[in-house]
């Protein structure tokens, strides 16, 4: 399979696929399962919901932003195995804890199980990167595919300051 640049890949999750379609890339791409990115995606938006007038995890490109992280060859490989194995974990306690399927769970039961999991040292862990990589999403510069059009700026009344990188400045390039 042909490599994508993370540009290219970030801009045909945002804005030709979503929803199963999205998740079935991701699989592709990253070795996690499509119900991996799906739990994904709903702990990231329960963490960091939509609203009317503030952009959550999905309007930020969040899901795709941690998948850019797990391929990352500068992400430590100790890092990407706790944010791997998280969305299975999480499955086994839903099922354990809630007796069924954490995306069976409506709103309130999501709660009470994330709330349950966080409680255990790996899930408080793996819950904390997931909302660090979700903030990274909301807040980072649009140049990655995150914050597109800089909407989380705008509602936050954020400027940027002078210098911001281009295409060709970008981190992982330098």
């Amino acid at each position: 399979m042909k490599a994508w640049s993370r540009r290219r890949f970030l801009a045909a999750g945002a804005f030709a696929l979503s929803g199963p379609a999205l998740a079935e890339a991701l699989a592709a791409r990253t070795g996690l399962g499509v119900t991996d990115w799906r739990i994904v995606d709903a702990v990231q938006a329960h963490l960091l919901p939509s609203e009317p007038d503030a952009p959550g995890a999905r309007e930020a490109n969040a899901l795709l932003w941690l998948a850019f992280v797990l391929e990352d060859p500068k992400v430590p490989a100790e890092l990407k195995t706790l944010l791997r194995a998280g969305p299975a974990r999480l499955a086994r306690h839903s099922r354990t804890h809630g007796g069924t399927e954490f995306l069976h769970l409506d709103e309130a039961g999501r709660e009470r199980i994330l709330r349950s999991f966080e409680e255990d040292p790996e899930g408080r862990r793996w819950l904390q990167e997931i909302l660090g990589f979700t903030l990274e999403a909301l807040l980072g510069d649009p140049v990655y595919g995150v914050n597109p059009g800089g909407r989380a700026w705008k509602w936050l009344g954020w400027r940027p300051g002078f210098r911001r990188p281009d295409a060709e400045t970008r981190y992982f390039l330098l």
